[in-house]
């Protein structure tokens, strides 16, 4: 049909809204390296340098934003997410809340959690001014906002609202009833109640999202829930099973072209071997990806990979001091990201460390570092670590 229209502005809106339809149902079902996805973005990219039409170029950046976002460049994606914010210029325009979605998910990849969750909670706000049309708009941007808003929450030091958004979120995707919206959901509160050590309804919610991915085709989503199966079975014991799957998840993120997930779940895999008791894979560093993944400064990915001292069997001095370092250095980058979540569950491995060691002086002064706010960032498993370690220094 659009080889039938002249060439001219109005023809080139029109190719934009096919192309981002057509492009985000190839990256939804056949991820995003596939070699018509790669055309159309080269295509999109043509025609957002020189569309006139304001609609029009909205959607191109904004797609062009998901494109950046998925292959590992986020701070090209937080650019995109401001330019948009920009060209709307309402603040309380709708549109507005979609930009300012993006800019937060840009903006916790990048390291800056407490910003994200400003953008996010913005974001909420303008989209309850008529839930129902963002809601069930073409692009659905509520259902994400409410997921990555959970995430920022449990980053900044706030659980309790980090489950109950993680919940809202998967509440207004069964309400939208969109299966791909749906998976979105279940992924990001199975991470949320993984963090905050809830394991009740993990395995449960788990098995609904591989099935709903399988279902319907999903890669991305089947590859997450994937590694997030293999990952409980780790840790339930069941090694080799639990290994294998989440090898398989990975190996199937790579494929689907989430470059910077990829990364994300090298680290979730270095943290179950140290569950799992491969602690001779420890001391490997991640390999490195692309130069955009080295700029990443996600609060998970700079100091997830580092052990817990109760995972780890302290034998050696040579072993000891490592650690020591960096649990330290994992305080510092928290500090610097407004990271609280990771920044108490640092200070508590680095206590039990220093006890471990008969060096409760040292550890009597981490754990007392910490403000009453502060601690309140713990979640449950680690709120129950820290009394353990207060505990053992009260007898000392």
């Amino acid at each position: 049909m659009l080889k039938l229209l002249p060439e001219n502005a109005s023809r080139d809106a029109l190719e934009v809204r096919v192309i981002v339809m057509f492009g985000h149902t190839l990256a939804t079902l056949r991820g995003y390296l596939d070699p018509e996805l790669l055309r159309l973005t080269e295509r999109l990219q043509e025609l957002s340098d020189r569309i006139t039409d304001p609609d029009a170029l909205y959607l191109a950046i904004y797609a062009r934003w998901n494109v950046e976002f998925s292959r590992g460049n986020p701070r090209g994606a937080e650019e995109m997410a401001r330019r948009l914010i920009a060209m709307v210029g309402d603040a309380n325009d709708t549109r507005t809340a979609s930009a300012l979605q993006l800019l937060g998910v840009a903006q916790i990849w990048r390291g800056h959690p407490m910003q994200a969750r400003v953008s996010f909670e913005r974001a909420v706000e303008l989209f309850s001014v008529d839930l129902e049309k963002s809601l069930f708009s073409m692009v659905d941007p509520v259902v994400p906002n409410r997921a990555h808003l959970a995430w920022a929450q449990w980053m900044c030091g706030y659980p309790e609202q980090a489950l109950h958004s993680a919940d809202e979120g998967v509440a207004l995707a069964l309400r939208l009833n969109r299966p791909f919206s749906i998976a979105f959901a279940l992924q990001y509160r199975v991470s949320i109640d993984h963090l905050c050590r809830i394991y009740t309804r993990t395995t449960e919610t788990t098995e609904n999202l591989v099935s709903l991915a399988r279902e319907n085709g999903f890669p991305m989503w089947l590859a997450c829930g994937t590694m997030s199966m293999g990952r409980m079975m780790v840790e339930g014991g069941d090694r080799e099973r639990g290994f294998q799957l989440m090898r398989e998840g990975l190996a199937q993120i790579r494929e689907a072209g989430g470059e910077l997930l990829h990364q994300f779940m090298r680290v979730l895999l270095a943290e179950s071997c140290l569950v799992g008791g491969l602690n001779r894979r420890r001391n490997r560093r991640p390999r490195q990806g692309p130069r955009s993944h080295r700029e990443i400064r996600h609060p998970h990915v700079g100091i997830g990979d580092l052990p817990d001292s109760r995972r780890v069997s302290i034998g050696s001095r040579a072993m000891i001091d490592p650690l020591s370092s960096q649990f330290r250095e994992a305080l510092r980058i928290a500090r610097a990201q407004e990271a609280k979540g990771w920044e108490l569950r640092a200070a508590t491995s680095l206590a039990r460390l220093m006890i471990e060691q008969s060096r409760r002086d040292e550890a009597r002064t981490i754990s007392n570092r910490y403000t009453p706010g502060s601690r309140k960032a713990l979640e449950p498993a680690t709120s129950s670590r820290r009394k353990l370690c207060s505990k053992n220094l009260r007898e000392s």
